[in-house]
C-alpha cells in the first residue's frame, strides 16, 4: 500500500529513523564542538599560568613558589598574588580597601567544569580570611587545576606519585627532560566508586557544591585533560593515557 505522497509505510518509517539518527549525530557533533572550544580556552588558561610560574622561577634561581593548602588544586593567597603579578595583573595597583579581597580571576577556572563553575566565588574564597595584623588576606584558594610543584601542601614533595614512569613533584625548573615533566594539569579526580562527578568528600557538599572532574564525557569517564609541562608547552592527554597518580585512602583519587 502506498501513502498519499507515493511512499510506502516502510519507506516512511526508514526516513523517520534516518532523520532521528541524523539529528542525534548533529547534536553529538555540536556538543563535541563546544567541548573542543572549551578545551582551547582551558589550554590558554594553563599557558598563562605556566608563563607566570616560569617567569617567577627564572627570577628566583629556578625555584617555584609554595602552593599552600591541602590538595594539589590549592594555592595560598600570597602565592596567588605572585602568579597574578607575573601575569601582569598588579595586585598593588588594584588599590583595594581593607577587608576587600582580590576579585575572582577566571584564568584559574576551567570552563568545562560545570559543577564547580556554579561555585567559583566560593572556591576562590574557600579558606581565606583577613589578617588584621598583616592587613591582607591569608589562607588558600581552591582552583580547578592541579599544581604539581613540591613545596607547600604535600610536605615538600615527600608523598609518592603512583603509576608508571619516574614521576616526582617539581621543585625547580632546572631539570632533565622538562618537556616530559608535568607542572599544571586539568582537574581529574574520582571517588572510591569510580565516580568522576560530584565528589562528595571534597568541595562544599554542605552547601550543595561538589568537586568534579573537568571535561567529563560521562559520570564514570572523562574525555581527558590539558597538561602543561615545565618547558612551557601544552598537550591534550586522553583519559585512556591517564593513571591514578596520587590520593588518600578514602578519597579522592587524583589522575594525570
Amino acid at each position: 500500500m502506498k501513502a498519499k505522497d507515493g511512499f510506502s509505510k516502510i519507506d516512511l518509517l526508514i526516513l523517520i529513523i534516518c532523520a532521528i539518527f541524523a539529528l542525534a549525530n548533529i547534536c553529538s557533533v555540536g556538543k563535541l564542538g563546544r567541548e573542543n572550544a572549551r578545551r582551547m580556552i582551558c589550554a590558554s588558561n594553563i599557558t598563562q599560568q605556566l608563563s607566570a610560574l616560569l617567569n617567577f622561577a627564572g627570577d628566583n634561581e629556578g625555584k617555584l613558589p609554595a602552593a599552600g593548602g591541602y590538595w594539589p588544586c590549592d594555592i595560598s593567597c600570597d602565592n596567588m598574588n605572585i602568579l597574578l603579578e607575573n601575569m601582569g595583573i598588579s595586585v598593588s595597583d588594584m588599590n583595594l580597601p581593607p577587608y576587600k579581597d582580590i576579585p575572582l580571576q577566571k584564568v584559574f577556572y576551567c570552563p568545562s567544569n560545570f559543577i564547580q563553575k556554579k561555585a567559583e566565588t566560593y572556591y576562590w574564597n574557600f579558606a581565606t580570611h583577613y589578617d588584621t595584623n598583616l592587613h591582607k588576606f591569608t589562607g588558600y584558594r581552591v582552583m580547578v587545576y592541579f599544581y604539581l610543584w613540591a613545596a607547600g601542601w604535600n610536605s615538600n614533595g615527600t608523598k609518592p606519585i603512583n603509576g608508571p614512569g619516574d614521576k616526582k613533584w617539581v621543585s625547580t625548573i632546572f631539570m632533565e627532560n622538562p618537556s616530559e615533566t608535568e607542572l599544571i594539569t586539568d582537574v581529574v579526580y574520582s571517588d572510591p566508586s569510580g565516580n568522576f562527578d560530584r565528589i562528595l568528600c571534597g568541595g562544599m557538599a554542605g552547601l550543595g557544591y561538589f568537586d568534579s572532574t573537568s571535561h567529563l564525557k560521562t559520570k564514570k569517564e572523562p574525555y581527558g585533560g590539558n597538561v602543561g609541562f615545565v618547558d612551557g608547552h601544552i598537550e591534550w592527554r586522553p583519559f585512556s593515557r591517564m593513571y591514578h597518580r596520587f590520593g588518600y585512602s578514602s578519597c579522592p583519587s587524583f589522575w594525570w
